[in-house]
């Protein structure tokens, strides 16, 4: 999928969050159950970026990469400047979650975390409605460009 400068009026606002020692995510994922057929539509991209480096812990863990119950992971050390950027569909189907992002945010054990994020939505933040039938057609053609 190719973006451009128009796909930024389908970022959700940017926001922050901070950590202190004992401080965590559970496992979870960026994607919603439900938010196909809603305006925004799912989040399809999420933009985290780490505003400082973190004594220790911290790390955000991406807990079955394969997204096949094998619980291979990766962890992400927090380090200033950092910026990490994950799919939470499928390429060829944009309204199935990509089950291989899954993620938590480990506890912060020394220090402090700062991070901000972003997500990327299928369609305009704001306003957009969900035009099915050109969806369609660009489904098409994509699968079609696949072949």
């Amino acid at each position: 999928m190719k973006y451009s400068i128009s796909h930024l009026l389908h970022f959700h606002k940017l926001s922050s969050e901070s950590k202190v020692p004992g401080q965590y995510y559970k496992e979870h994922h960026d994607y919603i159950d439900g938010s196909e057929d809603q305006n925004p539509g799912p989040r399809i991209l999420t933009f985290f970026l780490y505003l400082n480096d973190v004594e220790e812990g911290g790390s955000t863990r991406f807990t079955d990469i394969y997204g096949d119950d094998s619980a291979k992971s990766i962890d992400v050390q927090p380090k200033k400047g950092r910026a990490l950027v994950w799919p939470s569909v499928l390429t060829e189907d944009p309204h199935q979650r990509d089950d291989r992002t899954y993620h938590e945010a480990l506890h912060v054990t020394k220090g402090l975390k700062y991070g901000a994020n972003a997500w990327l939505h299928l369609r305009k933040f704001k306003s957009d409605e969900c035009d099915y039938e050109e969806y369609e057609r660009i489904m098409e053609t994509r699968q079609k460009v696949d072949m």
